[in-house]
Formats: structure tokens, sequence, C-alpha cells
């Protein structure tokens, strides 16, 4: 099986049913092991890894809250800020635009985890890119952004594999299935419990079926 390294020993590790999903499609590709560099972040260390991004200008897509930090750290460095000052001006702008709308690090209710393409060689890093293209597509995993030099489009692009791995993962099939079986076959519950047939409830005849069934039940006094 794949093994899961982590980068630093302060690095949450993720769950253990993520880690088996990533060792397993590790396994499916033939990737030895993968190094992952960053899990759950607090907001601090959200805006230390954006800044840490901006000033070597590695390309992250952001939606327009991300952007708007990364713009008001661009700001801070042009007036001179010193990087601590700059970090603390992202922080307050994360805090403003609201934490989960920056980024799913973030969000303590998602699972996500960058993989650093390093601990791959440029051929697994192909594979890699291709195998979680096509679980994304498919709905096997939520987001995922990988670098640009892989082909990725904009929108997509991060430095590391970036992947929210999704715990249950045949939840939205048996919620759609659900809804298909109630849709189907509305009125199954409405027999069980009166045994009324559905083509007889709302016509005159069932409603007077139901009065007749109701008189004889009622208490006698």
């Amino acid at each position: 099986m794949a093994f899961i390294r982590y980068n630093t020993p302060f690095i949450p590790h993720l769950p253990d049913w993520a880690e088996q999903q990533l060792s397993s499609a590790c396994d499916e590709m033939g990737v030895s092991g993968v190094t992952v560099t960053s899990t759950y972040r607090t907001v601090e260390s959200q805006a230390q890894a954006m800044y840490d991004n901006l000033v070597a200008g590695r390309k992250v897509s952001y939606a327009a809250p991300g952007r708007a930090v990364l713009e008001a750290g661009s700001a801070a460095i042009a007036a001179g800020y010193a990087p601590a000052a700059v970090v603390q001006a992202m922080v307050d702008k994360i805090n403003e635009v609201g934490p989960a709308n920056v980024s799913h690090h973030i969000d303590p209710s998602l699972t996500v985890a960058d993989i650093a393409p390093s601990s791959m060689t440029s051929e697994q890093q192909r594979t890699f890119a291709a195998y979680f293209k096509a679980k994304h597509s498919t709905g096997g995993v939520g987001e995922f952004l990988y670098p640009e030099y892989l082909g990725a489009p904009a929108g997509m692009r991060d430095p590391a594999f970036h992947i929210q791995f999704l715990e249950d993962q045949s939840a939205p099939r048996r919620a759609i299935q659900a809804a298909e079986n109630v849709a189907t076959s509305p009125a199954a519950g409405v027999e069980e419990a009166t045994g009324i047939p559905p083509w007889l409830q709302g016509t005159a005849v069932g409603l007077f079926l139901l009065w007749v069934l109701g008189y004889v039940a009622r208490p006698k006094e």
C-alpha cells in the first residue's frame, strides 16, 4: 500500500478514510507514496500561505473573495509594509470576506489536502493529474486544482495538487434514488395506511369509504 508522508509534524493529519482513499488511488496509479504539504489551516496560516505564493509569483486560482485577499496583500506590499504587516492585512481581508469563501482549507467541515508534485516523477505527475481530473468529473472528489505546467486551465490552477476528499461517495446517488422512488410511488404510503388503493383516493367514492371507516371505528357512547 502506498504511504502518505507529511512534510512537517505540525500539519494536521487527514482522517483515516481520506488517507485510505489517497493511498488506494496511488496504488492504482503505481505511485509508491506522496507528500502532503497542507490540510486544514487557520485564517493566519492561510494568509501566510497566500502571501508566500504571492511574493514567489506562484499562481493559484481563487474566486472573487480570494482575489480580494491577494489584492489587499499586493496593496500592502506596494505601500511598503513589512511582511508581518502584509500578512495581517490579508488576515483582516479574509475575516472580512468570510474565511470559507476564500479557501476550503479554512473550512473545518471539509477534508482537503495539498500534495507536493515534487514527491513524484514527471510521468507520475501527469498520471496523477489525469486520474484526479477524471475523479473530479464524475464526482469522486470535490474541488481539484493542479499545476499550470500540467495543463490546468484558468480556475483550476495551484502549485500543488489540491484535492477535496469526499467521505461518503455513494450519498449523492442514494439521495437521487430516494427522490426517484418517492416520485414514482407517491401514494404507496397512503394506500398502506388506509387500505384504499390509489385510484380511489381523492374520488368521491374514496372519500365516502374513508368516512364510513371513520364512522364505524369511532368510539361508541
